[in-house]
């Protein structure tokens, strides 16, 4: 007769807030992505389950945003909206697109924006 030896799974669960839907989890151990999920429409997230959530580092990705921990609880995230800003050159006699033409536009602080033509 066979013996097993099972354990409870845990689960790694946090939210963001402000809520964003759709952002992709991503829990590493020790530099390996094991485990992946995204935040449903409360902002909530779930990903595992695994033996012992010691040791994972999460992480959360999604266009347009950033995500701070949260301090107090590391899996819990704050979310900032990043400024898009899109620009279409065309010609002005025949008016049609431009896509040689770029023009590149970033800042870390809002207050002092580079702009630079490609």
């Amino acid at each position: 007769m066979a013996t097993f030896k099972a354990t409870l799974g845990k689960f790694i669960e946090g939210r963001v807030e402000p809520v964003v839907d759709g952002v992709r989890v991503t829990g590493s151990k020790e530099g390996v992505p094991q485990l992946e999920g995204n935040t449903n429409s409360q902002g909530r997230y779930k990903i595992g389950p695994v033996r012992d959530t010691a040791g994972y580092e999460v992480k959360l990705e999604k266009e347009g945003y950033e995500f701070e921990k949260n301090p107090k609880k590391p899996t819990d995230f704050k979310s900032i909206r990043l400024s898009q800003l899109r620009l279409n050159f065309r010609d002005e006699e025949s008016g049609k697109p431009l896509t040689e033409v770029g023009h590149l536009v970033s800042s870390t602080d809002i207050g002092n924006l580079n702009t630079h033509s490609l």
